[in-house]
């Protein structure tokens, strides 16, 4: 019995993430599959385009076995601490043998070479990282310049210019740095870039996302994703008529932070060194959460982390709240979404091979800690807020994640 986890957005399931899965299991060797999935807010400080219960549906129905919620401390995080969780809470399952991620690259040596570096960085590493810094860089690009300073060669300096490359390195190094015995693989990405918009067979998901405006809009993007994903957003968006985007929150956000003070944004998270006056300038002057965005951001503060502070904001997540679990404690239980009877199977050999908690009814659920309260208090928040988006019934029903129970799927 071969277990092959999977670290993922779906957002949504398209035909990508079908060639992936397949081809996972195929050189892995593996019988069974377990999906980590983001929740209602994504890596890049955006909400789901639909709610974490269709988007484990799609991945059950072609063809994951179980699917699991990362906690939005950690899925709405950077790409470190996003790795972190995930491989954190693949391990201490303790039922997974491999992970395969995509990559540009595709070469699992190149992974091997740049993580070993990381995890245990040299003191010339760290000064290389503090000058690249001191020149205006964010620290993502500070220690991508460090590190090909250490390999100096065209082949890494085109390694750090595509994103799915960067999570594959975090991966490998939190591997190391919890002296997993999972088993890492790697396959080389097909089809379109990670930003592409033009659709293909085998799009982009910030393409498929980009052309979905509507119920009438999805003949545009049927070639892109397979038939269950496809059946899943015509139900959907037949009672929604549109995806969710973040100008869906835009009176949430604004209104939040234009009442925010100095000392309030001094304690998101990735504010740091007076970029709190920057935010509350650019509160002050704009409207919308995109010309905020845009007035914030700079070579040193990427848009995406905007992004995030945004949604750190929003969902009341603060500097104690990250230095807690990224620092001090990793992902303390295991959130059920969906599965099909293999994943049954998988759920009866986590409860005897994990430590963690296993949660299929929140309302069952006794939190053991602060740490494990808050955790979880942060997860059923971003359900809350992310629904109040929706116009519809989803918006009416109060705490939906003690009313929607795990979906079992035959």
């Amino acid at each position: 019995m071969k277990v092959l986890g999977l670290i993922t957005e779906y957002n949504p399931f398209h035909n990508g993430h079908l060639y992936h899965l397949e081809k996972s299991k195929s050189i892995t060797g593996s019988d069974y599959s377990v999906a980590v999935m983001s929740g209602h807010f994504m890596q890049r400080g955006e909400p789901a385009m639909i709610n974490k219960w269709l988007r484990a549906e799609m991945a059950i129905k072609n063809g994951v076995d179980l699917v699991i919620e990362l906690p939005t401390i950690y899925a709405c995080s950077t790409a470190d601490q996003f790795t972190k969780g995930s491989i954190s809470l693949l391990s201490k399952m303790n039922i997974i043998d491999h992970i395969c991620f995509g990559s540009e690259s595709g070469d699992i040596g190149i992974f091997e070479k740049i993580s070993s570096l990381l995890t245990d960085p040299p003191a010339s590493l760290n000064l290389l990282v503090k000058h690249y810094l001191d020149n205006g860089n964010s620290f993502a690009r500070a220690q991508q310049l460090a590190i090909s300073n250490f390999y100096p060669s065209p082949q890494i300096k085109s390694f750090f210019q595509q994103p799915n490359n960067i999570l594959g390195m975090l991966y490998m190094k939190h591997l190391k740095q919890l002296n997993s015995n999972i088993i890492p693989y790697t396959i080389k990405r097909i089809g379109a870039q990670y930003h592409s918009k033009e659709l293909s067979n085998i799009s982009s998901a910030t393409g498929i996302r980009t052309h979905i405006d509507g119920i009438n809009s999805l003949p545009v993007i049927k070639s892109s994703i397979p038939d269950h994903s496809y059946q899943i957003l015509r139900a959907y968006l037949a009672e929604n008529k549109t995806i969710v985007k973040t100008d869906d929150l835009d009176l949430l956000l604004m209104g939040i932070v234009k009442r925010m003070t100095i000392h309030d944004f001094r304690n998101l998270p990735d504010v740091t060194e007076g970029l709190e006056n920057r935010l509350m300038n650019c509160a002050k002057k704009h409207r919308t959460s995109i010309e905020f965005c845009k007035c914030v951001k700079s070579k040193r503060y990427p848009q995406t982390r905007i992004q995030r502070i945004l949604m750190h904001a929003l969902l009341n997540i603060q500097k104690k709240d990250t230095y807690l679990f990224h620092h001090k404690k990793a992902p303390s239980y295991i959130r059920v979404l969906a599965f099909n009877e293999k994943g049954r199977l998988l759920l009866r050999k986590c409860k005897e091979l994990s430590s963690l908690p296993i949660i299929t009814k929140v309302a069952d659920f006794n939190p053991k800690s602060t740490s494990e309260e808050r955790m979880l208090e942060i997860d059923l928040q971003a359900t809350d807020l992310y629904h109040l988006s929706l116009p519809n019934s989803y918006s009416k029903k109060g705490r939906l994640d003690y009313l929607q129970s795990p979906l079992f799927i035959t």
